[in-house]
């Protein structure tokens, strides 16, 4: 399946594999069993297409308007790449935001051990801005 996003087309069968589709008339047992094999449920016709699309205009313009949302993160890696510490140094403002970025970093550890040429260090202390939002074009 081939979505049209903005002007990026993305192919989720390469990112997720063939999405199934349900249906809500379909029997419930039918629906918990899917949902309980597949681990998610692609309910199609339950909300009409016009208001979907509506709602993914919307979004997306809403998304086109606004400015990048940004936060700064330091994190701190011992010499194994393990992240032994992360501090949030300007929050976006936004908690959920702010989370996103820290998760992110979490999942991302460990990074990969320091080479030679960083014998000296027992740890470094990175700090980065984080920028989430729609890039003007």
């Amino acid at each position: 399946m081939v979505y049209q996003l903005g002007e990026q087309k993305v192919d989720f069968n390469n990112i997720l594999g063939e999405i199934k589709s349900s249906y809500p008339h379909e029997d419930i047992s039918l629906l918990y069993e899917r949902l309980n094999t597949d681990g998610y449920l692609c309910l199609r016709q339950l909300i009409p297409q016009s208001d979907v699309l509506n709602a993914r205009k919307i979004f997306y313009e809403y998304l086109n308007n606004q400015e990048p949302i940004s936060l700064r993160l330091s994190a701190t890696l011992n010499s194994s790449g393990e992240l032994v510490n992360f501090e949030l140094i300007k929050s976006s403002g936004m908690e959920t935001i702010d989370q996103v970025a820290i998760d992110i970093l979490k999942t991302a550890s460990p990074f990969i051990p320091f080479s030679e040429m960083m014998n000296d260090y027992l740890e470094i202390t990175i700090i980065r801005d984080w920028n989430f939002g729609t890039p003007k074009i």
